[in-house]
């Protein structure tokens, strides 16, 4: 075969030949079609021991010298078929060992196999295909499209992931499939469906002002991670609520915030309620004076650095407090942190640049 002495080689695959394990995958001796048998008598499943030979010159058993057992191209060309159909971390590892000794398949097959992987929409599909892609297999337009929609589809990790693969191959959607794939990815509301309007965003996705208003609406009401990222990706595309929404909503903000802040909500020192009540104000929502003042009162009360935080950004739209009030909120976070509570001692600080005062006999009685 291939001009190599038949004393060397021997292909069998007959009813009477004894079966054991190939030595080399390990599976059933001819469970995967011929044998090859090399010159010191040991038999191999004839795919396996081609790739062996792509890169040891010796038997797998014995290390008999094998350098007069040439594989031709055909045997290698199929072996690397069959490597790249297995999709997994093996065969994959085999054919870009067989890529790299020069053996190559035709643009049909790059290009059909191709398609058999992206269509897995997993992981081991998503690496065969960025393998097969790096070899220069491409997709046709439809073929494109189609496995584009379809990844979007999918909504999961490799659906998302397929989906960049195949936009960076040059697939496209129309504006209506862009559309409706947006919106049922704000619908969707979870960590995928974010990463997924992001992406149809950046490919021209849009929704009208009226479902960019109620998707927005529906954000903020959330009050967690992906509302508020939602909102902020919203926001961009141009959505916008009435006066009375924008008040009404940052109100609930701020309530949500008084009264319900578990410690698994509050990254970095701030609440989602505190970063939606951030964008809200971007938008130009506001708060009559006593709703500033009142809630200024309760933040500075709270003695944490969300209150802080909320109490700043109160100041800063307009909130005061009289005199008195500061006063009396000074010398009540003083006397707090006389008990060992940190927060008050800041909140004091805070007081104190609002222009809180203590009279001499309190500085005297009340501080360290």
């Amino acid at each position: 075969m291939n001009g190599v002495p038949a004393q060397n080689t021997a292909i069998s695959a007959s009813p009477g030949t004894e079966l054991v394990d190939c030595a080399i995958c390990h599976e059933t001796l001819g469970a995967k079609g011929a044998i090859a048998r090399t010159i010191c008598n040991h038999s191999f499943d004839k795919t396996c021991l081609a790739i062996w030979r792509a890169t040891n010159n010796t038997c797998p058993l014995c290390r008999t010298d094998l350098s007069n057992r040439i594989i031709g191209p055909l045997d290698l060309h199929d072996t690397l078929l069959l490597e790249i159909q297995k999709m997994n971390s093996t065969g994959r590892r085999n054919a870009k060992r067989l890529f790299r000794q020069g053996v190559r398949l035709t643009d049909t097959e790059l290009n059909d196999a191709l398609l058999l992987a992206i269509l897995k929409q997993d992981r081991n599909g998503y690496d065969t295909a960025r393998l097969l892609i790096s070899q220069g297999a491409r997709l046709t337009d439809t073929e494109l499209h189609d496995t584009l929609l379809s990844a979007f589809l999918k909504e999961d990790y490799y659906g998302l992931r397929t989906a960049m693969l195949l936009i960076n191959l040059g697939a496209t959607l129309t504006q209506q499939e862009l559309h409706d794939h947006l919106m049922s990815a704000f619908l969707k509301e979870d960590y995928y469906g974010l990463r997924t309007a992001m992406l149809l965003i950046n490919l021209g996705a849009t929704l009208t002002q009226q479902e960019l208003h109620d998707r927005l609406m529906s954000a903020f009401l959330r009050i967690d991670c992906i509302g508020c990222a939602n909102a902020d990706q919203l926001i961009k595309l141009g959505a916008q609520l009435t006066n009375q929404e924008l008040h009404n909503t940052l109100l609930l903000m701020l309530r949500s915030d008084l009264y319900f802040t578990p410690p698994s909500v509050v990254p970095r020192e701030d609440s989602f309620g505190f970063l939606n009540a951030e964008m809200l104000i971007g938008l130009g929502a506001t708060l009559t004076q006593q709703e500033m003042h009142n809630f200024l009162l309760w933040m500075i009360g709270m003695d944490t650095s969300l209150g802080r935080n909320w109490a700043n950004l109160l100041i800063s739209l307009g909130a005061r407090l009289t005199d008195q009030e500061l006063h009396d909120a000074l010398l009540s976070a003083i006397l707090r942190g006389n008990e060992g509570n940190d927060n008050a001692y800041a909140n004091a600080k805070l007081l104190a640049k609002m222009g809180a005062r203590l009279t001499e006999q309190e500085l005297h009685d009340y501080l360290p």
